[in-house]
């Protein structure tokens, strides 16, 4: 089971994949997303190193012939060590890249402080296991983006999406922002690719987390609030699903979910554009079918189709899940991503926070 939240670790299309983050609880992401990490990107080669506030160790190096990554767990024991060739076989996402990559010699060069997006095509995009498109620019005010306030580059410093639901106020998940101070988190708000200066970023001025999330193992109430230090004027909130409307979000309804997530389950990919998929809510039964009754609560919705494709994945998390508000004039918000057990696969569709179930301690909450 995982969270879908992307770690800054993942901010670099060419990074490996992290194969502890995916082993633990949704709830329990490998590190928390906004540590720092020292990158150096020279003409011929990249590195990353790591050094977890956990007591956690990850490196990563790559050049023009082959990767490298390691990483030791908090007493200094090697938990992961592997590397190879780019025409290495048994390289399981040497496809994700063309060889004209790596014979760029821009491929290397941060000067412009470009997000990797630059390095692959929008067709390389367009083309992912999760049925995800390019997003129409302004076609979600209400979508913002959570990002590292010590990175200046949003793209590099994403980690979860969000919904505005006020001027001042964002709707987001809990593990998103789980162990994290208000100054340590900034919002862009209007803004279609992450990397641009479009709308505005504003500094988070108090993290809510639902009380409820603190005392469970992490698998119920994935729910927090977000004040910002000043109103955005970039974006326009989003109304929410309440308990008198509950039929906007029933069994079969095509809700759209929106983010800056990776492109598939082995697809490590990240957008710099926000990109989206349409998908039907499924009814509860089903999904307690597909992942367990133990593991799904009232307080969640699913969404999904039975043979897989369509889905949100690793930093996506916090986003909204959509539906039309059943006058034809837009959409409300009826979920929050909040996690799955595998990005697109089939018969395991993607679990979000029912957004009725809160929204009295949302209204409380915000006063």
């Amino acid at each position: 089971m995982f969270s879908k939240t992307k770690s800054t670790l993942f901010a670099s299309i060419i990074l490996a994949t992290f194969l502890a983050f995916f082993a633990v609880p949704f709830a329990q992401p490998a590190h928390a997303q906004f540590d720092a990490c020292e990158v150096y990107e020279e003409a011929d080669y990249y590195m990353e190193i790591c050094e977890y506030d956990d007591g956690y160790y990850y490196e990563y190096y790559e050049d023009d012939e082959g990767w490298y990554e390691y990483e030791e767990d908090d007493m200094g024991n090697v938990i992961y060590e592997d590397g190879g060739y780019w025409d290495d076989a048994d390289y399981d996402y040497e496809d994700d890249y063309s060889d004209a990559d790596f014979d760029d010699e821009n491929f290397y060069d941060e000067e412009d402080n470009s997000a990797p997006e630059d390095n692959y095509d929008d067709s390389d995009l367009a083309n992912n296991s999760l049925g995800k498109t390019e997003a129409t620019p302004g076609a979600q005010p209400w979508m913002v983006g959570q990002v590292d306030s010590s990175e200046p580059n949003a793209f590099y410093g994403h980690g979860c999406g969000g919904a505005l639901i006020t001027p001042e106020w964002i709707l987001t998940a809990a593990h998103c922002l789980e162990g994290y101070s208000a100054s340590e988190v900034d919002y862009v708000i209007g803004r279609h690719v992450l990397s641009s200066n479009e709308g505005e970023r504003i500094p988070a001025a108090q993290i809510i987390l639902h009380p409820g999330y603190a005392q469970t193992d992490g698998d119920d109430h994935d729910i927090a609030l977000v004040k910002l230090s000043r109103p955005a004027t970039a974006g326009t909130p989003i109304g929410l699903v309440t308990p008198a409307t509950t039929h906007l979000d029933e069994a079969g309804v095509i809700a759209r979910v929106t983010g800056w997530g990776q492109m598939g389950e082995n697809d490590e990919r990240y957008p710099d554009a926000l990109f989206g998929v349409s998908l039907p809510i499924v009814a509860q039964g089903t999904c307690e079918a597909q992942l367990g009754a133990d593991r799904i609560q009232e307080t969640e919705i699913c969404a999904g189709v039975p043979e897989g494709g369509k889905d949100s994945c690793y930093g996506d998390s916090g986003g909204p899940l959509t539906v039309p508000n059943g006058e034809g004039t837009g959409e409300v918000l009826a979920g929050v991503v909040s996690w799955g057990d595998e990005c697109g696969a089939p018969n395991s569709s993607g679990v979000y926070t029912r957004v009725t179930e809160y929204i009295d301690w949302i209204n409380q909450t915000m006063g």
